[in-house]
């Protein structure tokens, strides 16, 4: 157990918020949120787990001190409350206090004060919700609580109950090649995709994201799949070798910088393949240095006048074939380079030109 006196402290403030009768019922939610999330990060400042929300934080702390998940009911209401306006009654409200006052009071071992016990309800507020009955969801979120041979126990965000769900592994007819499984932890939050579900409420997903919130670059998933085998070796041997550095490779660098010139092109700017260049060199000096193909006076002639070629089609492209009623692309409005993120898969891109 925490030092009662902390918990005191915080029992103290909570009281200050409950009993201020200048707050609205919205405000009151908001800062007793506030409170929640203060103690549950104080409560997991020194664990070594990565937490990515309120839910996966309140999650660990009532599994690790063993105190009922109730107070998953209030960080539920209190963001009904907050985001949506919904409307709660007075016996509601002190109810999701009971669930937050007991809370602190179990986990910090502290003595609930006279005055905060009064306001306790005579009856506790059940909420009535429909109970998930899809046989498929597209997408769940989910924080692992145990790790069984065939299954994950897991939590889920808007989970009201003391039940957990059970997610099917090492499945040969859904998922036979989630060969990774054996290395996820508890705690670890995971997302569901395509999932199918049985009569005996036995969570089949098609894709099993680890930490979804950590992105991973779709080029680097690219690299994985080669002409001689796919494998994720295949990344890490990457990153061992060495960065290629030939003619065409500052060919290629030096195209995209004409790009980007173009692209913030103001109004009757003159902008001329020879600064380019000199731009280019200026930002790569050690590459071009080291670039055993252009070590040669003629070779490296070859290269201005291949780079003027690239100057020339890009320019055409840009001020003759966008501009083209076929094409209409406005420079002006479109964007070079976007990224896109995309947080069911957990992976992250760019676009050349959108």
């Amino acid at each position: 157990m925490k030092n009662s006196n902390l918990g005191i402290y915080y029992l103290d403030e909570l009281s200050e918020i409950y009993f201020d009768d200048t707050l609205s019922i919205v405000l009151k939610y908001s800062r007793l949120r506030d409170l929640l999330d203060k103690i549950a990060k104080e409560l997991t400042k020194n664990e070594v787990v990565s937490f990515s929300n309120l839910f996966s934080r309140v999650t660990y702390i009532s599994d690790k001190y063993q105190t009922s998940r109730t107070i998953h009911r209030f960080r539920i209401a209190a963001n009904e409350v907050i985001f949506n306006k919904k409307y709660v009654s007075d016996n509601e409200f002190k109810t999701h206090l009971m669930y937050f006052v007991l809370f602190i009071a179990k986990i910090f071992n502290c003595r609930i004060p006279e005055k905060i016990l009064k306001e306790f309800p005579k009856e506790e507020f059940l909420t009535s919700y429909k109970k998930r009955t899809d046989k498929n969801i597209t997408e769940l979120r989910v924080e692992i609580i145990e790790i069984q041979n065939e299954f994950l126990i897991c939590d889920f965000e808007a989970n009201r109950d003391e039940i957990f769900i059970k997610v099917s592994i090492n499945n040969e007819k859904y998922n036979d090649q989630f060969n990774s499984v054996n290395s996820f932890w508890k705690n670890a939050q995971i997302n569901l995709v395509n999932i199918e579900i049985d009569d005996n409420g036995i969570y089949y997903p098609a894709f099993i994201i680890l930490e979804p919130d950590y992105l991973v670059d779709v080029s680097a998933i690219a690299e994985c799949f080669q002409d001689y085998g796919t494998s994720e070796l295949n990344y890490i041997k990457s990153k061992f070798e060495e960065n290629p550095n030939t003619k065409y490779i500052r060919l290629g660098n030096f195209a995209n910088l004409v790009m980007d010139k173009f692209f913030s092109k103001e109004n009757n700017e003159i902008i001329e393949c020879i600064n380019i260049l000199k731009d280019d060199f200026k930002q790569y000096p050690i590459e071009y240095a080291a670039c055993e193909d252009l070590n040669a006076a003629n070779d490296f002639q070859q290269y201005i006048d291949n780079a003027q070629i690239q100057f020339n089609n890009i320019q055409n492209v840009v001020e003759n074939s966008f501009v083209s009623e076929a094409v209409n692309i406005d420079v002006k409005t479109a964007t070079l380079e976007p990224a896109f993120l995309n947080k069911r898969y957990g992976i992250q891109g760019r676009l050349d030109i959108l």
